[in-house]
């Protein structure tokens, strides 16, 4: 599963602008006065205005050099999180580093070796977008139509999803790491490409996400 586009809120759509353009060196794809569009890699990422905070998580995959470079840049600015010298991901086996944007979300840069087919400088994608909810096992009913590789172990944190791409289920109040502010529940709306799905549209009944599948 590929994530090809995330569309999310904002409340500082100039300051998000600059900061994913200018700091995060994002291509800008669209620039209206209520969104904008940025390119990181092969997935979309828009973001809104929104009169709501919004509090998120996702996470960009890149090599060992674009790493250290995104690093440097980001520690001048004084956003890292605490592990901020880069440490290793016990899960994904690759350096990880963690820092605000200026919502203040939690995002992340994961450095993974470079794909096969990949002719991108920098960042290759968005690999991992957080989707928290009250009740993980019906979460994962609900992206059921959805391909899977990862066991349901956990009831406050799963991933959803393959090697591609994940949605990253946390259950509501727990923190997300590295830090002590808990998960909660913003709008998400997602367009995935899946060679296991048909084109398809599944609205969750009671939270704001919204998910296009697309087939490969």
């Amino acid at each position: 599963m590929k994530l090809i586009k995330i569309t999310l809120e904002t409340t500082c759509l100039e300051e998000m602008k600059i900061f994913y353009h200018e700091v995060m060196e994002l291509p800008l794809l669209e620039d209206f006065e209520d969104y904008f569009t940025v390119g990181v890699g092969s997935t979309r990422l828009k973001f809104i205005h929104s009169e709501q905070k919004p509090y998120y998580h996702a996470a960009f995959r890149t090599d060992m050099e674009h790493f250290n470079h995104m690093y440097r840049r980001l520690e001048k600015l004084g956003v890292l999180l605490e592990n901020e010298q880069g440490e290793t991901s016990m899960f994904w086996k690759g350096k990880q580093l963690y820092f605000h944007d200026p919502e203040g979300n939690i995002m992340e840069i994961l450095e993974r070796p470079i794909p096969a087919t990949n002719r991108l400088i920098g960042f290759y994608d968005i690999g991992e977008i957080g989707l928290p909810a009250p009740d993980l096992s019906e979460m994962s009913q609900f992206l059921s139509p959805l391909p899977n590789r990862f066991p349901s172990i956990h009831s406050t944190f799963r991933f959803f999803g393959g090697n591609d791409g994940v949605f990253v289920l946390a259950k509501t109040g727990r923190p997300w790491y590295p830090t002590q502010k808990s998960a909660y529940i913003s709008p998400v709306t997602l367009e995935v490409a899946s060679e296991d799905a048909s084109g398809q549209l599944i609205y969750h009944p009671t939270l704001p996400y919204k998910i296009k599948v697309k087939p490969v």
